[in-house]
């Protein structure tokens, strides 16, 4: 599901714009480590939600974490177009706009080529049988799970110029970015209905749609990110967005047992209950301002730089994590097993697999990252 911001720097899944927004908001790579963590998290939980029995105190418990960390994915694009709000507002002709795209994607190329086939040969080895077959894998990125959100953001790189007049009026107006905002999470939303009663088919040329409310919160959000992560220095602001925030949650818990948990086994209805529905929805805004505040506040700590380490290898991360899940963790953890246990065993073996996958595929990346060899194929900044 998903996965990363202007992501590679902050990418995991994005790129090198972010780098100058990172320079000027170190809060932004705090947020992109807390981002790949909960991309992680929804896959490790997603797993374990689809091999558990939802109406159980276990499977209650795994699909309420699973819930909980929805919000990765929209965090990384939002985290990506407002690195591209501050970084290119101002319009440009074509010959500019290439320029703008050519290093952006041919840094995520490399490690997104190699990592796609790698997952294809453990996981999908029927596409090797024809070029075409493998190719529509790579242009499609249906070699795992994850690996949608690169071509979603090569999408995202190629239709900036229609974002720019946003970012424009953003940056000129508080009240102007409000609105924008707004209107951008009603489409998103307005997109859920239909899915969620089979009448919309996910395609290539539609998804930047269904994603659209997050991409336009980062572009309306981008110029006030240094007063917002100064807000975490209030108590009072803190309080009221985390009440906020777990309100939120415990609504989209509801939301999800009355409307959803019963047809879980149809992905595209749990997909749109996850992300696209109301109730999600609002939590996941909450949450995200809620980790602005908190990425402020914690600015300069020790979490703080692990955070940014994190953050660091995010890209490389998103993209191998999910094979390390299937191939490794879930080796040592079997999904099977999770029927059987008693709730809190459930609960707390699935607990070990999100960090054993996010630990794993962490180290992994980060010993690769030292060569400058096998950078290119963990990293978009090299």
């Amino acid at each position: 599901m998903g996965p990363k911001t202007e992501m590679p720097r902050q990418e995991a899944p994005q790129s090198s714009a972010t780098a100058t927004l990172s320079t000027r908001i170190p809060e932004i790579d705090i947020l992109r480590g807390i981002a790949i963590a909960a991309v992680v998290g929804l896959h490790s939980f997603w797993e374990a939600t689809t091999a558990s029995d939802l109406l159980t105190p276990a499977g209650h418990a795994i699909a309420f974490f699973f819930l909980l960390c929805g919000f990765g994915v929209p965090l990384f694009l939002a985290l990506s177009t407002a690195g591209l709000a501050l970084g290119h507002r101002e319009p440009s002709g074509w010959r500019e706009h290439i320029h703008f795209l050519q290093p952006r994607i041919l840094r995520l190329l490399p490690a997104y080529l190699l990592w796609s086939l790698i997952s294809a040969y453990f996981l999908r080895p029927e596409v090797f049988g024809s070029f075409r077959s493998m190719a529509a894998m790579l242009v499609r990125g249906t070699a795992d799970a994850q690996f949608y959100f690169v071509r979603l953001l090569i999408e995202i790189y190629v239709l900036w110029p229609l974002f720019r007049p946003l970012a424009r009026a953003s940056a000129r107006s508080a009240a102007a970015a409000v609105a924008i905002a707004s209107i951008g999470i009603a489409v998103a939303v307005g997109w859920g209905l239909p899915i969620m009663n089979g009448w919309f088919v996910r395609s290539m040329v539609m998804e930047p749609m269904l994603w659209l409310g997050f991409l336009v919160l980062g572009v309306a959000a981008a110029p006030y990110l240094p007063r917002l992560t100064k807000l975490g220095y209030s108590r009072t602001a803190l309080a009221i967005v985390a009440i906020l925030t777990a309100a939120a949650s415990l609504e989209m818990d509801r939301n999800f047992y009355l409307r959803s948990a019963p047809t879980y086994v149809d992905i595209a209805r749990l997909w749109a209950s996850i992300i696209f529905q109301p109730e999600p929805t609002a939590y996941i805004v909450c949450a995200i301002g809620l980790l602005t505040l908190v990425a402020g506040r914690i600015r300069g700590t020790v979490a703080a730089r692990w955070l940014t380490v994190l953050g660091s290898h995010s890209y490389g991360i998103f993209l191998s994590h999910l094979l390390i899940l299937h191939l490794v963790v879930h080796t040592w953890f079997p999904l099977d097993n999770l029927r059987s246990m008693s709730a809190p065993l459930a609960f707390a073996t699935t607990m070990v697999c999100w960090i054993a996958a996010l630990g794993l595929s962490g180290a992994l990346v980060a010993l690769l990252s030292r060569s400058a060899w096998t950078r290119p194929f963990v990293s978009n900044r090299w």
